[in-house]
């Protein structure tokens, strides 16, 4: 288990007091945001300032730290036992760490915490003292391949080179050993290398034995005084991971930009650096996994799980960008003091946002806001407006040019029907689409006539009144023609629709006239029919008289020799 008192450099009597100052002087050295640019630095300060943190939220708060001394054997006294300093622990690296770990650990965080870079302050300069004390005792050992030996030695390091944990004297009952099961913590760190650790209890040495992979729960006897008790594994949350069986779970905070620029970032798995590359899936949702990085197996400790990184996107500062409708239609350029010339894509809408990075990582969402027009009235990508138009311009069928934007105009032929307040559609002359701009909306033009384009005269005199009334007259007269001439215009219009619906449809006329004809003609048969046979007494008296006269007649042109 962690010697936070040693993390903080301070007693085990320390004051809340002494634990905050030390607290805040050692994170002023080594907390992250002072060594960006270089990845190593960055984690390492990361990894430094998560351990302070463990430290101080444990020593801070009086139950967890009463609980913590009594798990590590600080007696009512203050008592401690005598232990031998973890100098793999102090640089951050394993224990199978080449000479070059050693050797590039030592320097960058001897570079974050020189005395020299913090005078001053009398206290900072003392803790950055007594910290660079510490880690040049480390180095001095671990760096010489003898010491190093006869330190590993020590610790209980073997020759297969398995992980030790620092001995210490734990007070665990001094009348004798504890009976049945003992809940016993370690940290994620003792699961991925194994807990093995020398123990006194009741004056005899007992050495503890927690293999790799262990789970939370299990039980590991040990033999003490002749008797076996369990060591009830209780694994103790971790500030980084999350662990499912033998995998590994952790988030982390990332720019945007960093994951455009395919950075690279390195997470200390267990003050083991684990180097990768972001990818734009990132931005997706998807996690990264690191094949092997996980915990060991239990039952196969030379198998490992994978580490699976997910990844929280950090916030996005907004800058507020105006424009015009014309940069709307067009697209802009803006050049803003962080960045290069920056493209605004055309068919952007108030409220739109457009992230922008460059390659030094300094990134922002551009909030677009587009000013109003003074004609147009803007409905997605349509654009709406009013035309006012004299009348006569109607009537002479005016080529009307409308301009649209700076850069673009549109032209429409105007009708005396528009002058009614018809709404004129002019397709794909409206404004690009944001997701397609090759895609246009629509311009709806609603025309409006205002008058004649005459000037009526002040009636200020004689000859102001009669130009007046010449002018009403005029007005007057020509309002009669232009009713004249929509008259005519619509009688033209319809005899065009009806000889267009004649021609399209000749054919089918033609049978339906035959069919009428037909139909007519048997209507007609039927009539006369019908009137022969109602009226058949009539027309044989009418038959027989005629013969009669025709007899008479004939006979009366023989007798006087003119037949």
């Amino acid at each position: 288990m962690r010697d936070y008192y040693d993390d903080l450099l301070v007693d085990r009597n320390a004051t809340q007091k002494d634990i905050r100052t030390n607290y805040r002087l050692m994170m002023g050295m080594c907390h992250p945001d002072k060594h960006g640019g270089n990845p190593q630095a960055e984690a390492m300060a990361e990894a430094m300032a998560k351990r302070l943190n463990e430290a101080h939220t444990t020593l801070s708060d009086p139950e967890k730290r009463a609980e913590y001394d009594r798990l590590i054997g600080v007696g009512s006294s203050g008592d401690e036992g005598q232990s031998v300093r973890d100098y793999y622990d102090d640089l951050l690296v394993d224990r199978n760490a080449t000479q070059k770990d050693i050797r590039t650990n030592y320097r960058l965080m001897m570079g974050m915490c020189h005395p020299d870079k913090h005078g001053g302050n009398p206290q900072a300069e003392a803790m950055a003292e007594a910290m660079a004390k510490r880690l040049n005792e480390a180095h001095t050992t671990l760096s010489d391949p003898e010491k190093r030996a006869e330190y590993d030695r020590l610790i209980g390091v073997g020759s297969s080179g398995s992980a030790g944990r620092r001995q210490r004297t734990d007070q665990w009952q001094a009348s004798g050993p504890p009976a049945g099961e003992v809940d016993y913590y370690i940290n994620l760190h003792s699961v991925d290398r194994g807990d093995h650790e020398t123990i006194m209890i009741a004056g005899e040495s007992i050495k503890i034995d927690i293999p790799q992979g262990v789970e939370e729960g299990e039980r590991v006897p040990i033999r003490v005084a002749g008797q076996t008790i369990y060591l009830v594994v209780n694994i103790l949350p971790d500030d980084t991971f999350v662990r499912q069986g033998a995998d590994l779970y952790a988030e982390r905070e990332v720019k945007v930009a960093d994951v455009y620029a395919g950075k690279a970032m390195t997470i200390f798995r267990f003050n083991r650096p684990v180097e990768f590359k972001l990818n734009r899936a990132i931005l997706h949702g998807e996690s990264i996994c690191l094949e092997g990085d996980g915990l060991p197996f239990r039952q196969a400790p030379w198998r490992r799980g994978n580490l699976y990184v997910s990844f929280k996107l950090a916030p996005i500062p907004d800058r507020l960008v105006e424009i015009t409708l014309g940069d709307v239609d067009e697209g802009c350029y803006r050049k803003f003091r962080d960045f290069d010339r920056v493209r605004i894509r055309p068919g952007v809408a108030t409220g739109n946002r457009q992230y922008v990075w460059n390659k030094t990582g300094q990134e922002a969402n551009l909030l677009i806001k587009v000013a109003p027009h003074e004609d147009f009235v803007r409905d997605g990508d349509d654009l709406h407006k009013t035309v006012h138009v004299p009348y006569i311009g109607m009537l002479i069928n005016w080529n009307y040019k409308l301009r649209v934007t700076p850069y673009r105009a549109v032209a429409v032929r105007l009708r005396v029907a528009y002058a009614d307040g018809r709404r004129v559609r002019l397709t794909g002359q409206g404004l690009p689409n944001y997701a397609d701009p090759q895609r246009r909306g629509d311009i709806y033009l609603t025309f409006v006539a205002t008058g004649w384009g005459l000037t009526e005269p002040e009636p200020t005199s004689r000859w102001g009144r009669l130009a007046s009334a010449i002018h009403k007259s005029a007005i007057g007269v020509a309002k009669g023609i232009g009713v004249v001439v929509i008259a005519i215009q619509e009688t033209i219009n319809a005899c065009r629709a009806l000889r267009t619906f004649v021609s399209q449809n000749w054919e089918t006329i033609r049978v339906i006239l035959i069919v009428l004809a037909a139909l007519a003609g048997l209507a007609g048969i039927g009539w006369v029919v019908y009137f022969i046979i109602a009226n058949i007494q009539t027309i044989l008296v009418a038959i027989g008289l005629t013969a009669v006269a025709v007899l008479l007649i004939s006979g009366w042109m023989k007798s006087n020799g003119l037949l």
